[in-house]
């Protein structure tokens, strides 16, 4: 930094600076370096992406600690810090909240993983404690609030600390116009009404009648109780704290065309770059790819030691 202090704010191609690798891989010494010698605290990468996306999207794959995630986000000064925590990343990449972003991150990242639940509902209130629940009302691409991903995702848990900082989000419409308790009751009785896949046949080889099947024939036995579905509680809390629709405003309405719009935008820019003439390409080749610091990145992630930087 001594010896090239214009490499500080430097971004690679991926819109990477030191201090936004030093977020991302939660490395709070060198960050704290960084931050000295005037490091730009606004950075974005070409995705939109503030340096709390950075670090929440990372600490969810490394699995990293809590403390270590709190000793990053403490590092920011309490104005930016509360900027960012409402920032959204680019329309392209889901325009979504930090915490939002980290929300839909806590879907298991294969079938039959299981989650640390703890370590989520943790993180989850350390955050709300930092921004007080103020993006918990925004809206991202898809035009879904955060408590209507939770549901999404069947994260029952998670939906009771959002419930207990601000149970009135139950009734607030998303772009569609449906509220986070219409969509859990959809999905809850979903799976009621589905048609058997397969029809029993009566001894004659005829279709039964559903008249002459038995009360107890049309109730599915399952294991999950029923009490911690997102659905269950949706009720409690609507039962708890009785509240008026919010409806939707027409600008929210708009964010999922405004996502599309921007998307669209983006695949064309891609195929515009596909089809330049073969010089051209060779030049912007020689500039763009390899990306150096994107191949170190992908690097440091694999080969991350939480103990290196736990002080």
């Amino acid at each position: 930094m001594k010896a090239f202090p214009s490499s500080i704010n430097k971004k690679s191609n991926a819109g990477y600076s030191p201090l936004y690798l030093a977020f991302s891989l939660c490395r709070p010494r060198v960050a704290k370096l960084l931050l000295e010698a005037g490091a730009h605290m606004d950075v974005i990468d070409q995705n939109g992406n503030s340096l709390l996306h950075a670090v929440l999207i990372e600490n969810q794959r490394a699995r990293r600690v809590e403390n270590l995630l709190r000793s990053m986000i403490d590092l920011l000064d309490p104005e930016t810090r509360k900027k960012l925590l409402t920032q959204r990343n680019s329309y392209t990449n889901g325009a979504a909240t930090p915490l939002h972003l980290w929300l839909k991150h806590t879907k298991p990242l294969w079938v039959g993983h299981n989650e640390d639940g703890e370590k989520h509902e943790a993180t989850l209130k350390m955050l709300l404690s930092y921004s007080n629940g103020e993006e918990l009302g925004m809206v991202d691409g898809t035009g879904e609030t955060p408590l209507h991903t939770l549901v999404t995702l069947d994260k029952p848990n998670l939906m009771r600390i959002l419930l207990d900082h601000d149970p009135m989000l139950l009734y607030r419409e998303n772009a569609t116009g449906r509220t986070p308790a219409e969509v859990a009751y959809d999905s809850y009785m979903a799976p009621k009404l589905q048609a058997e896949k397969q029809v029993a046949r009566s001894w004659r080889s005829h279709p039964q009648s559903v008249v002459v099947k038995r009360p107890d024939e049309f109730v599915k036995n399952d294991d999950k109780s029923e009490e911690s579905s997102p659905w269950a509680v949706c009720k409690e809390y609507m039962e708890r704290f009785p509240g008026k629709r919010k409806l939707v405003s027409l600008n929210e309405a708009n964010e999922v065309a405004r996502r599309l719009a921007e998307t669209q935008k983006a695949n064309q820019r891609y195929w515009r770059m596909r089809n330049i003439d073969d010089k051209q390409n060779e030049e912007e080749e020689d500039d763009d790819w390899p990306d150096v610091v994107s191949v170190w990145y992908g690097e440091a992630v694999g080969s991350w030691n939480e103990n290196r930087y736990m002080d």
